[in-house]
């Protein structure tokens, strides 16, 4: 990947910043004596340090998964079904990049009539890209079978504590059932802040990109 370099204070107004203003710049190799400059205002990633798309979209994939995981809620169990998503997504993006190298090899060898080291080199891209979307597809699988919370579980426990805290029978039935509501609602949310430290802990397995 190119270097990137940071300034502190722009000289000039630019196209991403004012005089003054931070930014980070980098240049694409294009030929021995040849290249392309570009800038940020913020810190590229990995997705903007390459020309090649089939590479910018599988880092892009993985830059989804990470961003997935970072807005993870403990309080929001619909935030983990937006991890999985992501990681779907991720995976038939890199499956079709996959595609897309196994296609090339194809044509390339078609054209010749035999492989050729380019030819056997994308077809070793595929295959990286193939074994790529493999580790994201169980990385899915593992979270999927993470058990999700149903606040309903909680009832049965919810209405035997209150027992114990106080005599059932003196509670008016409406105030009963907003007792037990309440201490459903306590022990529905601690199991949904457990369930998403379990989903964010599999952010350590996220394969990495290409």
């Amino acid at each position: 990947m190119p270097r990137v370099h940071f300034v502190a204070k722009a000289r000039k107004d630019n196209e991403v910043c004012k005089k003054g203003e931070s930014y980070y710049w980098w240049k694409h190799k294009t030929g021995p004596r040849s290249s392309i400059k570009r800038m940020s205002k913020a810190r590229p990633r990995g997705s903007e340090l390459t020309l090649s798309d089939k590479i910018g979209r599988m880092r892009a994939a993985g830059e989804a998964i990470e961003d997935s995981f970072g807005n993870l809620d403990t309080g929001d169990v619909d935030s983990a079904e937006s991890v999985i998503s992501a990681l779907e997504e991720a995976e038939s993006e890199v499956r079709e990049v996959a595609d897309e190298y196994r296609e090339s090899a194809e044509n390339m060898e078609e054209g010749f009539g035999h492989s050729t080291s380019q030819s056997e080199a994308i077809e070793e891209q595929a295959d990286e890209a193939e074994s790529y979307a493999d580790e994201i597809g169980n990385l899915k699988d593992s979270i999927e079978n993470v058990e999700i919370p149903d606040r309903d579980d909680f009832e049965t426990d919810a209405k035997e504590e209150i027992e114990r805290q106080v005599n059932a029978n003196e509670l008016e039935e409406a105030e009963s059932d907003s007792a037990v509501a309440q201490v459903m609602d306590e022990k529905y949310d601690e199991a949904v802040s457990g369930y998403i430290d379990e989903i964010g802990g599999y952010q350590g397995e996220a394969p990495c990109p290409v």
